[in-house]
């Protein structure tokens, strides 16, 4: 979904694990959605203004 965004294919960069860091995480809004939860930032909208953010920094 972000290649589709960025309208590119994306170089991805595999680095060594940092001390400390979590080996497998999983995050759920399972809780939240049975409770009539909704995000007002669906992933790809998110995943958009986070791509526009970078484009911005990187021409200042």
């Amino acid at each position: 979904m972000y290649q589709e965004i960025a309208g590119q294919q994306l170089e991805i960069k595999r680095a060594e694990q940092r001390g400390g860091e979590v080996d497998h995480s999983v995050a759920s809004i399972g809780k939240l959605a049975r409770l009539n939860y909704e995000s007002e930032w669906p992933l790809r909208r998110g995943l958009t203004k986070y791509w526009e953010g970078e484009c911005e920094h990187a021409r200042s």
